[in-house]
């Protein structure tokens, strides 16, 4: 980042639908070269303007004001709370986002008590970071941007007239497609079809979303349920569950935690296990999973979907103890906090060996992490954490197990995590149903595309359990 003031300007007016050359101004402050090329994409569709943290600089306001405010303090001598406090006199109407790349330092409810309107950790929080100024990037574009948000297919009712659009998303083709028009009735034989096909979720453009909530409230008093929620808003209150308690494991303290601390931690673990993942509500197995199903993905939905499918892995094979696997699936990456950004954005391919050395680490600081905050969780969660990257051919880390010898909540978790990546809509691509995705995870290891990383009869079982 250049230490001297720069502007780029991009053009006025925007393009229809196309979120190009929006009329929106940001001011970046301090922000390293690794987390402007993460945002390089926003910042060549709008005015940016960029500083470096000097409290001298930054006391005297932008102009033209920006609409939005991203700040990074990479430097120790100067506190968060006195930048927060400076920004927030200047620029207290607009949002002000701080980005942090390091562990070090990083308390996000104390941030925003001071002042910041929310904090990021990357590259962890990327893609929920480009969510939320999306998000803003969409009001602030009076119509020439659509941002969509996904809604269950379960929460809308066949045969009705919704006075909101739904769209669907189309990966291989990079595209929305409008399923209805407000004032349209849903046509219920299109629905069946859409299920029939694993589509678990329509998209509703954002500025439309309390549209379909007054809709699922209405729905759901007209039909008497005991709930009270549709299972679209009970998916955003479990991402958002996830990151409060991820936040505050990840906080940055020399001090441990107490063991009462340490203790509601853990109980706030289980309570999201208990509220919104292995719940009773749901009977069919099936249905479960595919609610899971056809959506892009955050760090966070991430870990609430591997959470979800290895409980219910474990359900369907009666093998291990659900709960505990739901509760390893949430916390089971949290030490890739402590491995470096510049690091964690290489591919596998891209790292050097050192680099991979230290990539490799990250199930045993994750364990170290649940040991400083006192989160206590019993062997068979530790153990699911540790070898989830354990391959059944012994290739995988950080103890090279193979065969049996890995515990069998790893495999289940490691089983999980690839799941969910592989039925993740990609840009360009088809996507896969839950059977196509087990159907190439095999064909990839017996093609000897990929090394043998589960027990074939372990993707055996778990193929018979969904229908043909």
């Amino acid at each position: 980042m250049t230490e001297n003031i720069e502007t780029k300007t991009a053009p006025k007016k925007a393009e229809p639908n196309s979120g190009k050359n929006l009329d929106v101004k940001l001011l970046a402050i301090g922000l390293t070269q690794n987390a402007s090329s993460s945002l390089q994409t926003f910042f060549d569709r709008v005015s940016v303007q960029t500083l470096p943290l000097d409290l001298e600089l930054i006391m005297e306001p932008a102009n033209p004001l920006p609409h939005i405010v991203l700040c990074s303090v990479n430097d120790k001598k100067i506190s968060f709370a006195e930048v927060a406090q400076t920004l927030g006199m200047n620029y207290g109407e607009f949002p002000i986002f701080l980005i942090c790349e390091s562990r070090e330092g990083y308390d996000r409810k104390d941030f925003i008590k001071n002042g910041f309107t929310d904090a990021f950790l990357l590259p962890l929080e990327l893609t929920l970071l480009i969510e939320r100024l999306e998000d803003i990037f969409a009001k602030l574009s009076n119509g020439a941007l659509k941002v969509f948000k996904p809604v269950k297919l379960v929460d809308i009712q066949p045969g009705q007239t919704l006075d909101f659009d739904t769209s669907i998303y189309l990966p291989a083709n990079k595209k929305y497609i409008k399923m209805s028009t407000a004032g349209d009735e849903l046509d219920p034989a299109r629905i069946a079809k859409m299920k029939t096909h694993q589509v678990s979720s329509v998209y509703v453009s954002a500025d439309e979303m309390t549209k379909f909530y007054q809709y699922t409230a209405k729905r759901l008093k007209e039909l008497n349920s005991s709930t009270t929620i549709s299972v679209t808003e009970k998916q955003d209150r479990l991402q958002s569950a996830v990151r409060e308690l991820l936040s505050g494991i990840y906080v940055d303290t020399t001090k441990e935690l107490s063991f009462e601390q340490g203790q509601g931690l853990t109980k706030d673990c289980q309570e999201i296990v208990k509220t919104y993942i292995m719940t009773s509500d749901e009977t069919n197995w099936y249905a479960r999973f595919q609610g899971l199903l056809g959506e892009k993905r955050n760090a966070y939905t991430h870990a609430s979907n591997i959470s979800a499918f290895a409980g219910l892995f474990s359900m369907g094979l009666s093998l291990g103890k659900p709960e505990d696997l739901a509760m390893a699936g949430i916390l089971m990456d949290i030490g890739m906090a402590d491995i470096s950004a510049e690091i964690q954005t290489k591919s596998a391919i891209e790292r050097s060996p050192e680099e991979e050395t230290t990539y490799r680490k990250h199930p045993e600081l994750g364990i170290n992490i649940l040991k400083h905050r006192k989160i206590l969780v019993n062997d068979k969660v530790q153990k699911a954490i540790l070898h989830h990257h354990e391959a059944y051919d012994g290739s995988g880390y950080p103890k090279g197990y193979a065969g049996d010898r890995i515990p069998i909540e790893a495999q289940i978790l490691s089983l999980a995590e690839h799941f969910d990546k592989f039925t993740t809509p990609v840009e360009g691509q088809k996507m896969l149903s839950p059977a196509e995705a087990i159907k190439k995870m095999r064909a990839d290891m017996e093609s000897g595309e990929t090394k043998m990383i589960f027990n074939p009869k372990l993707l055996s079982k778990i193929l018979e359990l969904f229908p043909k």
